[in-house]
């Protein structure tokens, strides 16, 4: 079947936000541990979604309370940290957009900071947006893809997501959806083991530049 909506990920596949995340989950450990926390410290960490960094590293006991403080840390770097849209996004969703597909987000942001980022750049109008606290279970669970698909009424064997890692691609998987996955966020040296330990959760369509998508799904 020809699919008829498109769900994108955000962060590392629509946008360059990593320095702006290392950045501000760095000074909000700072904030709540002090002030031997090293940015190196931040990166070994691996981190993920802002509410599951927070859960992890400082306690759901004070989930709101540092989401809070990280927040005002997201808005106020944003400007200076923020990487911007990855060359060739705009483009390829004008396009997909003129072919008449339902697109969608569903992103581990939070509901916050993709309003905070998408009052300061335009990536156009979306059909759906899921964000991380608007489900009960992360990625890799499928549960924001499913829930995207039943607001706007899509069926899973006509729906694809696009991502840039392999949570990403087990939510799309486990939500019986196409899963594509990026590559143009990752260097040389990190793609050939990306690719590789992608391949064996199952997935087989990697795309090097935006433009590449259009020939996968339009």
């Amino acid at each position: 079947m020809k699919s008829r909506c498109i769900l994108f990920d955000v962060d590392g596949t629509l946008i360059n936000s990593w320095n702006l995340y290392i950045e501000v989950y760095w000074r909000t450990l700072r904030h709540f541990q002090g002030h031997n926390i090293t940015k190196d410290a931040v990166l070994k960490m691996k981190p993920t979604s802002e509410l599951q960094f927070i859960k992890k590293h400082i306690g759901n006991d004070r989930l709101k309370e540092a989401h809070d403080v990280m927040m005002d840390f997201y808005e106020r770097m944003h400007d200076s940290m923020f990487g911007g849209i990855y060359p060739g996004i705009s483009d390829m969703l004008n396009k997909v957009r003129s072919s008449n597909k339902v697109t969608g987000i569903v992103t581990g942001k939070s509901a916050r900071a993709w309003e905070i980022t998408s009052s300061k750049i335009y990536l156009g109008d979306f059909d759906v947006v899921v964000a991380d606290d608007d489900v009960e279970q992360p990625k890799p669970d499928p549960e924001g893809i499913l829930t995207a698909l039943q607001t706007v009424g899509a069926s899973e064997d006509e729906s694809i997501y696009i991502g840039d890692t392999v949570s990403d691609f087990k939510a799309a998987r486990d939500a019986n959806v196409r899963g594509i996955l990026t590559l143009w966020a990752k260097s040389s040296a990190e793609k050939k083991t990306f690719v590789s330990r992608a391949r064996e959760n199952g997935a087989t369509e990697f795309v090097d530049r935006p433009e590449e998508l259009i020939e996968h799904i339009v």
